[in-house]
């Protein structure tokens, strides 16, 4: 509009402002960085054992980051069922293997946070 009405240092002083404004907001919101992508680990556990016990090795080895989300009884209160949001360190494919050879693990799940794979 600066520009149409022939003030032509208006529109640049705008595009200096508006520029470092979004340069400003790039740098502070991580928007360059590379994205890490979170996971969602869904693990039934039988009841007689102990989560963090049984799972700290095994977690710690193949996540950078990992926080309990929920966790809830399954099969009639035989089990748990426990949802961590994580950030993977290793591969995908050898956490769910390594946690399938846990005794006392009766399942696991691992999938992309905000992916509906129905």
């Amino acid at each position: 509009m600066s520009v149409g009405a022939h003030n032509l240092w208006v529109a640049g002083l705008g595009l200096v402002i508006v520029g470092l404004a979004a340069w400003f907001l790039c740098r502070t919101s991580g928007a360059g960085a590379a994205p890490v992508s979170a996971w969602l680990l869904t693990l039934r556990i039988g009841l007689g054992h102990v989560p963090e016990a049984l799972l700290s090795g095994t977690l710690d080895e193949h996540l950078q980051e990992r926080a309990l989300v929920s966790i809830e009884t399954a099969r009639q209160g035989a089990a748990l069922d426990l949802v961590y949001e994580v950030q993977l360190r290793a591969s995908a494919e050898a956490l769910v293997k390594n946690l399938h050879r846990l005794e006392g693990v009766q399942g696991a799940n691992l999938k992309r946070r905000g992916v509906d794979l129905d």
